[in-house]
C-alpha cells in the first residue's frame, strides 16, 4: 500500500528533522535488507530525508550501486580475497564503508583498495551485548585504539567511525525495559568505545546503531548520531506486537494468496502460500480483512505451516471464504518473506485490487 508506506516514511524523516540542530546532526540511514529494493531506496534518499542506505552483504549490496544509489554501508565485515575484490570493484562506482573488528581484516581491505586504487570507509564494530560480532570495548579498549589507528593509517581506508547495534533487543516487548536494555548496553558501549578513542585523540564522527523497535531509545542515549531502522517501512506481525509499534507505523506490505482448497471442514481454507512464501521465523503470519485499506485482523482465525507451497487457516471466519478467493497475510517477519519474491507490488489506490506497478526487487 503506496499510502501507508509513505506515511511511514515521512514519520521517520519528521522524527530525524525535529531533532537536528545547528549544532547537533541527526542522520538517517535505513536498513535496506528489509526491502533489497533500489527503487525504494531512492525513494527514501530523495524524498525521505536519508543520506544513504545500509546492506547487510554484497549481494543486497551491488544492485544499489549499479541503480545508482552512491552511498552504501554494508553493516557486516567482508572478509576473503573474492568478496574483498568484488567491494573494491564496486567502490570504483559508488561510496562504500564496512565495518571490522579484526586487524587482519584491515590489512587485507588496505591491500585491495590500494592496489584497486579505491577508498573503504571503514567502521570499527563494536560488540552492543549480543555477543554476535564485534570488540568487547569492556574487555579490549586498546585493541579498538589499535584498530581504529591502523584503519587511519593504511593506504585505500577511512576511519569513519563505530558501529554498535543491539539486534536482539528490538523485540523486547515492554517499553521500558526495552529503554533501560538498550541505554545500558549499545548506548554504553558505543559511549564508552567513543571515549577510549577520544583518549588516543581519534574521533568518530559517525556512530551508528539502532532498528526500528529501538531508534527512540539510541537517540535519547545521545552517543548514536545515525540511525538505521529498516522494517518501519513495512512493520509485520513481529514488531507490531511491541507495546508500542501498533502506534508508531502502519502495516504497509502483505503476502496476496488464494484459497485452494476448502474439503472436509469449513472451518479451514487453504491457501497457495507455504514457507516459500511467508517466512514463519518469528511466529506464523496472520489473516487480514476488510479493502485494501484497512488492516483489520481476522481474529477468529489461526494460521499454521502447511508445508513449502501451502498455509492453513482455521477458524470460525474461514466460512466466509471459497475456493479462488484472495486473500491478504501480513508476515511474521518481513525482511525473509520479500527475500523470497521477486517483486514487489504497489497499490495505489484503495478501491481496486489492480496493481499499479511492479518494482522489481
Amino acid at each position: 500500500r503506496k499510502d501507508a508506506l509513505e506515511r511511514n516514511l515521512l514519520r521517520m524523516k519528521n522524527f530525524v528533522d525535529e531533532r537536528n540542530t545547528n549544532d547537533k546532526r541527526l542522520l538517517l540511514r535505513p536498513h535496506a535488507k528489509t526491502h533489497k529494493c533500489p527503487a525504494l531506496a531512492k525513494l527514501q534518499i530523495e524524498k525521505y530525508g536519508a543520506v544513504g542506505i545500509c546492506c547487510q552483504k554484497l549481494d543486497e549490496a551491488e544492485p544499489m550501486i549499479d541503480a545508482g544509489i552512491h552511498d552504501v554501508f554494508i553493516t557486516s565485515m567482508i572478509i576473503g580475497d573474492k568478496k574483498i575484490t568484488r567491494l573494491c570493484d564496486m567502490a570504483k562506482r559508488g561510496k562504500i564503508s564496512v565495518t571490522v573488528d579484526d586487524l587482519n581484516n584491515v590489512r587485507e581491505l588496505s591491500k585491495y583498495a590500494s592496489n584497486a586504487g579505491v577508498c573503504i570507509g571503514v567502521l570499527i564494530e563494536i560488540n552492543g551485548g549480543q555477543n554476535r560480532c564485534g570488540i568487547d570495548i569492556y574487555q579490549n579498549k586498546d585493541e579498538c585504539i589499535k584498530i581504529a589507528q591502523e584503519i587511519s593509517a593504511s593506504p585505500g581506508l577511512q576511519f569513519k567511525g563505530i558501529h554498535c547495534y543491539g539486534g536482539f533487543l528490538q523485540h523486547m516487548r515492554g517499553v521500558s525495559d526495552r529503554t533501560d536494555a538498550v541505554l545500558k548496553q549499545p548506548v554504553a558501549c558505543a559511549q564508552l568505545a567513543v571515549t577510549a578513542l577520544k583518549t588516543a585523540n581519534i574521533t568518530c564522527d559517525i556512530v551508528t546503531g539502532a532498528g526500528t523497535g529501538t531508534y527512540t531509545m539510541e537517540t535519547a542515549g545521545g552517543v548514536h548520531n545515525e540511525l538505521q531502522p529498516g522494517s518501519y517501512c513495512f512493520m509485520d506481525v513481529d514488531y507490531a506486537a511491541n507495546d508500542d509499534g501498533k502506534d508508531t507505523f502502519e502495516h504497509a506490505l502483505f503476502v496476496h494468496t488464494m484459497v485452494i482448497s476448502k474439503a472436509g471442514d469449513p472451518q479451514r481454507a487453504i491457501v497457495d502460500a507455504g514457507m516459500k512464501a511467508v517466512s514463519h521465523d518469528s511466529g506464523p503470519p496472520v489473516l487480514l480483512t476488510g479493502l485494501l485499506d484497512g488492516n483489520n485482523i481476522a481474529t477468529s482465525v489461526v494460521c499454521t505451516n502447511g508445508g513449502d507451497e501451502h498455509g492453513i487457516m482455521t477458524g470460525s471466519q474461514c466460512k466466509q471464504l471459497c475456493v479462488g478467493d484472495t486473500v491478504r497475510l501480513l508476515p511474521g517477519h518481513i525482511d525473509p518473506t520479500v527475500n523470497m519474491h521477486h517483486y514487489l507490488i504497489i497499490v495505489d489506490t484503495i478501491e481496486t485490487e489492480n496493481t499499479d506497478s511492479g518494482i522489481e526487487c
